[in-house]
């Protein structure tokens, strides 16, 4: 018996071969994209490391350069705040000298001077009043000779009490 394919039996195996033939073009279409789109996707990472290493560069450059600065800054404030401590302590011993050296001598009155210190710590200021003029010349004598050499004091005492 002999079998007979009829029109409609052709068209079916042409669309079949096609079909297959467009799954396959249709996957290597989709193959080529996925492809294409990986490396497209890759390029850009690659890209965004590279800016987010800079900018971590640039951060890491402006931290250390913040914490230089600072770090002067405290040294800086350290070695102030160091002379400082060394002019008060400077300051407050020339004081005490010149306040003991009035309470060892008899013809000055040390509750009625004060004795304040410059604020540069290069000597001392006498405030108050004593009774005479030679009371006063004697309280400024007294303080330049407590004294260290090249220390100044500045007598504003009046007199008359």
């Amino acid at each position: 018996m002999k079998t007979q394919f009829g029109p409609w039996a052709s068209f079916a195996v042409l669309t079949l071969m096609l079909t297959v033939t467009g799954c396959q073009n249709t996957a290597e279409g989709i193959a080529q994209d996925t492809n294409r789109n990986t490396q497209v996707v890759a390029e850009e990472t690659r890209e965004a490391g590279q800016k987010i290493e800079e900018g971590v560069e640039q951060t890491g450059a402006a931290v250390k350069e913040g914490a230089e600065t600072a770090g002067a800054a405290v040294v800086t404030g350290a070695k102030k705040a160091g002379e400082a401590v060394e002019n008060v302590g400077e300051r407050s011993e020339d004081l005490t000298r010149v306040k003991a050296a009035f309470a060892a001598n008899a013809k000055l009155s040390a509750f009625q001077i004060d004795v304040d210190t410059m604020a540069d710590g290069t000597g001392v200021v006498l405030k108050g009043s004593v009774a005479t003029a030679e009371e006063k010349a004697l309280a400024e004598r007294v303080a330049k000779q407590t004294l260290e050499q090249g220390k100044k004091v500045q007598n504003q005492l009046t007199v008359g009490r």
